[in-house]
């Protein structure tokens, strides 16, 4: 399992790296044109993200249990291995935020933005979000529910990158979302448990431990979040910040 997400994470920097070399390329863009910056702003919104993301699967597994879905399972020996999963699915998991935060939300979403109403780019780019994890749902027993909550989770990651003017807490959400994810279930995954444990009811209302996207349980919860990201006041760029193209595309184009 570390092996499985060292690679993961390996192959997303390298497609990161790609993406990075293309916009150079055709676009004569940095790195920072995708809405990073490692600065003290940067750092904070990433913090938050992660914060928020990891937040969110726990609350997916308080309403499963408060449902009387699931429960949690503690195991205190089980020190080591929690440790090995975080530092290991971070890393992973931190490739394939990047990679696909700097796809959808700092590339596509912008470029989009500029052609097409903010809204469509909004919605299109979010449809594309959820259609290339429909391949991971599909052992799942609702996978289109699935593929549904990535789209909708993609609305709020373009909600955050449009509220903060910056990829960074989009970033920081899906990793923590991912992490929180992959080392709470782990049990369920792979038969490596954790301090902690979600054991859920497989079905329609939690999907299930393995894709718990599949449940309507997290169709609440993005909505809950995606509500509380919409009345959040929006971010003012540090002066640093607001050279970044998609801080300019996205404050001329798009309104949500």
């Amino acid at each position: 399992m570390a092996a499985d997400a060292l690679a993961t994470g390996l192959t997303n920097f390298v497609l990161f790296a790609l993406l990075v070399g293309f916009r150079r390329l055709v676009n004569r863009e940095t790195w920072q044109s995708f809405g990073l910056h490692l600065d003290r702003r940067g750092a904070g919104l990433l913090g938050g993200g992660l914060v928020a993301g990891a937040l969110g699967i726990f609350l997916y597994g308080f309403a499963a249990v408060s449902a009387g879905l699931g429960k949690f399972v503690f195991t205190p020996s089980q020190g080591k291995e929690t440790l090995l999963l975080f530092l290991t699915g971070g890393f992973g998991f931190l490739g394939v935020a990047l990679f696909e935060e700097a796809l959808f939300r700092g590339y596509l979403l912008p470029k989009l933005a500029k052609v097409l109403p903010g809204a469509a780019a909004v919605l299109l780019t979010s449809v594309l979000f959820g259609l290339i994890h429909y391949p991971g749902y599909q052992a799942s027993l609702h996978p289109w529910i699935g593929t549904s909550n990535a789209a909708l989770i993609g609305v709020l990651l373009c909600v955050l990158v449009f509220r903060t003017r910056s990829l960074m807490a989009a970033v920081g959400f899906h990793l923590g979302w991912n992490l929180a994810q992959e080392v709470l279930t782990s049990g369920e995954r792979s038969g490596i448990h954790a301090l902690v444990n979600l054991v859920v009811q497989t079905g329609l209302p939690a999907g299930d431990a393995r894709v718990p996207e599949s449940g309507l349980l997290v169709t609440l919860v993005i909505g809950i979040f995606l509500a509380a990201a919409l009345i959040i006041p929006q971010s003012r760029p540090a002066a640093q910040d607001q050279a970044l193209n998609i801080s300019k595309v996205i404050s001329n184009n798009l309104e949500i």
